[in-house]
This record gives C-alpha cells, sequence and structure tokens, in this order.
C-alpha cells in the first residue's frame, strides 16, 4: 500500500470537500437507498420584513435535522420558536419524515423541546467546558396514546 502524507490544517478547498463529500455518499449508498438532504429554513418576520427568528435544517433519510433555531431577544416568550419548529415539523411530515433530531446546549433549548414531545438520546459532558451537549428526537410516526379525556 502507498504511504499517505497526513496534512492538518484550517481550510478546506471546495474540490476536496466534494471529494469527501461524494466518497461518503458513494458508501452511504451501500447501506441506505438515498442519502439526498433537502435544505428547509423557516423565517419569522417583523411587518418591515426584517428577520427576527428562524430555523435552519435539513432533511435526509426521512428524518428532519435542526441545525439551528434562533428568535431575536425582544420576540422571545410570544411562541414565535414553537411556530417555526411546528412549521418545519409539518414541512418534514409532508416530506415523509418519521421524526426529527436536534442537538442543543444545556444553557439554551433542551427544556423548549421536551416541552413540545422531544425526548432525550443522550448527552456529551463538558462540552463545552462546564456544561453539556444534549440531543434529542421527536418521532412523526408513532402515535400519542389518547388521554383519559379523548
Amino acid at each position: 500500500m502507498p504511504k499517505a502524507r497526513i496534512e492538518v490544517g484550517t481550510e478546506v478547498s471546495s474540490t476536496d470537500r466534494q471529494i469527501l463529500t461524494d466518497g461518503l455518499s458513494a458508501f452511504n449508498r451501500l447501506h441506505v437507498p438515498s442519502d439526498d438532504h433537502s435544505p428547509l429554513c423557516v423565517f419569522a418576520r417583523s411587518e418591515n420584513g426584517e428577520t427576527i427568528g428562524g430555523l435552519l435544517g435539513e432533511t435526509f433519510w426521512r428524518w428532519l435535522h435542526i441545525e439551528l433555531l434562533w428568535i431575536s431577544e425582544d420576540h422571545r416568550g410570544q411562541g414565535l420558536g414553537t411556530q417555526l419548529l411546528m412549521a418545519a415539523e409539518d414541512e418534514a411530515i409532508d416530506r415523509d419524515c418519521t421524526g426529527a433530531f436536534v442537538n442543543t446546549m444545556d444553557f439554551q433549548a433542551p427544556e423548549f423541546y421536551l416541552k413540545l414531545g422531544y425526548s432525550e438520546a443522550g448527552q456529551i459532558p463538558d462540552l463545552p467546558p462546564g456544561h453539556h451537549r444534549v440531543h434529542l428526537q421527536k418521532r412523526f410516526d408513532i402515535l400519542c396514546p389518547l388521554s383519559a379525556d379523548g
């Protein structure tokens, strides 16, 4: 086998990024039918068109990955985060997704997601130091049992 030279850096060329992406996609297709990624974005805008919040994510392998959700400080506590998340989940369901996943920090929003039906899938302690990263998921394909009220 030929020797390899290992290079460490801080920047990646578009060509190198594409080689890695194409290689991983080809490997993934050996195990799953498709790894098509479709971007998803939802925005909240003020009356004058200013972006006051948004959600960025993507759908792949029939799951929604929530990359980030942010609401400007002046507009928090008004239900915008819930509206953004629900709109993203509705779109994911329209795209035939079976669930959603997100990771957040303990000082960010785990309670927000838990309140909206997400469950904890794991934690990484001390990421960042003194805090922990929380991984959450929500299944759309499992019906919630009806309450006693029906």
